[in-house]
């Protein structure tokens, strides 16, 4: 059992056993949250003519932190988070393994009107990166940066739809490059709330597997909110998964 998977459960019984406050409660306008997680991805290759030619198991762990900040009446939200993340590739044909560790991190900032939110940031990860590929970057692209954007429609304390491109998260290689689906319980009132839809694994432009993403967080005592997050889907010989959790500290009014 890896250290963060016994931290879940500790955090789950503590949840268990402490005083859950269920009533409305308003969140912090700062909120520092911490995860880790592990996964696998599939690395598939093909030939001229769209053949599969081989596939690659992709372990990965992440873990880190994430800060959002809410001001003008909680109306503006900025972001930032940042970690350290692993994947260790294994080929098939090919005796031993690569493994390749980076750190990451990224900042985005939002308006969140009360039926629509939006916003947009930049992101690092050099886990995305294919080390086999050296290609000529110009702009964001030469300082490894990618595009991050978020849309929200309808409340955030109630249901809405949401889609987010390279979504800032503890564990951003585990939460895909772009995902799509409905939330709920996510704004300014605290409570159990949660993400069901559809995410594009970071191996998209090989394979462009789709997985199913779930996530649910609740209440811990005054101010802590434990959360938890997985998806799984096919790939054509392995298949993919992850499973992420952590906690939020909600201060400041």
């Amino acid at each position: 059992m890896r250290a963060y998977h016994l931290a879940a459960l500790l955090a789950l019984g503590f949840w268990q056993a402490a005083p859950v406050r269920l009533a409305p409660d308003s969140t912090g306008r700062f909120r520092v949250s911490a995860g880790a997680g592990s996964g696998q991805w599939e690395d598939a290759e093909f030939d001229c003519e769209g053949n599969l030619t081989g596939a690659s198991p992709v372990k990965v762990r992440e873990s880190g932190a994430r800060l959002d900040a809410l001001f003008r009446n909680r109306q503006l939200r900025v972001t930032v988070y940042g970690g350290v993340g692993r994947k260790v590739i294994r080929p098939g044909a090919v005796p031993g393994a690569t493994t390749i560790e980076r750190v990451f991190g990224g900042a985005q900032v939002a308006g969140e009107l009360r039926n629509v939110g939006a916003g947009f940031g930049v992101g690092r990860n050099d886990l995305f990166e294919n080390e086999e590929v050296q290609v000529e970057r110009r702009g964001l692209a030469r300082l490894h940066l990618l595009p991050s954007a978020y849309l929200r429609l309808g409340n955030l304390d109630q249901v809405h739809f949401r889609m987010d491109v390279l979504p800032p998260s503890e564990t951003p290689y585990l939460a895909g490059l772009l995902r799509v689906g409905l939330g709920y319980g996510q704004g300014t009132v605290r409570g159990v709330g949660g993400f069901v839809g559809l995410t594009v694994s970071p191996y998209a432009d090989q394979g462009k597997y789709t997985l199913g993403v779930a996530e649910l967080q609740v209440p811990a005592g005054r101010h802590l909110d434990l959360w938890i997050r997985g998806q799984a889907g096919p790939g054509y010989v392995y298949g993919q998964r992850g499973l992420m959790s952590g906690v939020r500290l909600n201060f400041g009014r």
